[in-house]
């Protein structure tokens, strides 16, 4: 997977496919640096293995395995990358509240320090 042409990132087709889907910028090369199988590890000669197998060809011919990728890796189309932009632009309106809490942490903070002198005073008297 290539990052505005400036970095490389190696990794398995599923977890490459799932950060293309998030991020646009992000190609694919066209042939694999290299191939990767996935494993599981059973003891051997385990009673479990002949069942296991075909249990994951059964899930792999009844297309349940293709929908979990299609729904776990959700691809982008091209033109969803064209059309959707990747920074939204802010407003004041976007922003308020935090002008909002700035100006209610001051407040308290002013009132709390007038509250401070009229104690400290009132103590010295």
């Amino acid at each position: 997977m290539v990052d505005s042409g400036k970095y490389c990132y190696l990794g398995s087709d599923y977890f490459l496919e799932a950060h293309q889907g998030k991020d646009c910028t992000l190609k694919l090369m066209d042939s694999p640096v290299s191939w990767q199988h996935l494993a599981f590890g059973m003891p051997k000669g385990s009673p479990l293995i002949e069942e296991f197998e075909r249990t994951l060809y059964i899930l792999n011919q009844i297309g349940f395995i293709a929908n979990r990728r299609k729904k776990w890796f959700k691809s982008r189309d091209p033109e969803e990358c064209r059309s959707s932009p990747s920074a939204k632009p802010v407003n004041l309106a976007d922003i308020q509240i935090a002008f909002y809490l700035l100006a209610t942490g001051t407040l308290l903070s002013i009132v709390s320090l007038l509250l401070e002198i009229a104690i400290a005073s009132s103590k010295k008297c």
